[in-house]
């Protein structure tokens, strides 16, 4: 795992690798581009990766604020997925936030994403909240939970 050290020469190329990630991942639900760039540049977005043959396969950000971090996106090339890569890639990212004295950890998840609800309950999140209709296309609640640092 590394992570993204927000440098000016490489933020164009990381942002990119990010988008097709995601793009593969996500489909037509992924952020655009520039959207990536934008939140890679703010001074609280934190970025840990994966790579294969010089290429981003897996992410994971975060916004951090005081002790507290949001996971905003996880993502794992299809052609890996099933391999755990996205499991072993947020239990390293923990330990980082922790190393930064984080003290918990938000994220929203979708109420029908089984198994990443699954995932995040096997790393001791709670479901703390519900927020009605989060979600577009299609329509559809957001389960929030918590995991303390």
């Amino acid at each position: 795992m590394k992570k993204f050290e927000k440098s000016e020469s490489e933020l164009a190329l990381f942002a990119h690798q990010c988008y097709l990630v995601s793009l593969a991942g996500f489909g037509d639900h992924s952020w655009t581009e520039a959207q990536y760039r934008e939140h890679i540049e703010q001074e609280t977005s934190v970025y840990y990766f994966e790579e294969y043959e010089g290429e981003i396969i897996a992410f994971v950000s975060f916004q951090v604020l005081f002790d507290e971090a949001e996971l905003i996106n996880i993502v794992v090339s299809p052609a890996f997925q099933k391999q755990k890569i996205g499991e072993r890639l947020l239990i390293e990212a923990l330990i980082e936030l922790k190393k930064i004295a984080m003290k918990a950890l938000f994220l929203e998840v979708r109420k029908s994403n089984l198994a990443a609800q699954h995932l995040y309950r096997k790393l001791e999140f709670e479901s703390i909240a519900t927020r009605k209709k989060y979600y577009r296309e299609p329509v559809e609640d957001a389960v929030i939970m918590k995991k303390l640092l």
